[in-house]
């Protein structure tokens, strides 16, 4: 499959993270703190996706240089269907939620495996995948900090036995 439909998968997962910040930035806008972080961690998820939309214009002016990968879009569609989810089944989250969500949305090993595949299958992008994921433990680590701050216990997820992303060139 084209590489460019996986990266759209990408920015569409790094979009729908930009939305969920925002929004939750206003659910706890009488928290500065919280309103300050969940902001930021929107406004960072927009220059993932600009990251993104900078891979796919590098893919599309010279396709040549970038084979056709066989990867699972399954995963990826299961991803962005829990992103969707989440808002829709907790309009008024808790804290603890919201927190165990974004932990485990910025945890998620599809979307890690996916940006390292094609990473890997594809070197000249590898430098704007590496950053996306840098950036995701990043959140990831802000994001277990403000639950220690507040008293709160994220138990880590279960590891999933999720098969990892294989690519293979036609």
């Amino acid at each position: 499959m084209d590489v460019v439909r996986f990266l759209n998968w990408l920015d569409e997962i790094e979009l729908r993270m930009e939305q969920i910040y925002s929004w939750l930035a206003g659910v706890f806008q009488e928290d500065p703190e919280l309103s300050g972080l969940f902001s930021r961690m929107s406004r960072e998820e927009s220059g993932h996706s600009i990251n993104v939309k900078f891979a796919i214009r590098m893919v599309m002016g010279n396709r040549r240089e970038f084979p056709e990968i066989d990867l699972d879009p399954e995963q990826l569609k299961a991803v962005i269907a829990g992103l969707d989810a989440f808002k829709a089944n907790n309009p008024s989250p808790s804290l603890k939620q919201a927190l165990q969500f974004a932990i485990s949305a910025e945890a998620d090993e599809s979307k890690i495996a996916l940006t390292r595949t094609i990473a890997q299958s594809h070197p000249k992008l590898a430098g704007v995948l590496k950053d996306i994921n840098r950036y995701d433990r990043t959140h990831l680590e802000t994001l277990r900090e403000c639950a220690l701050r507040h008293n709160l216990v994220i138990p880590d997820q279960p590891a999933q036995a999720r098969p990892q992303f294989q690519a293979r060139f036609k």
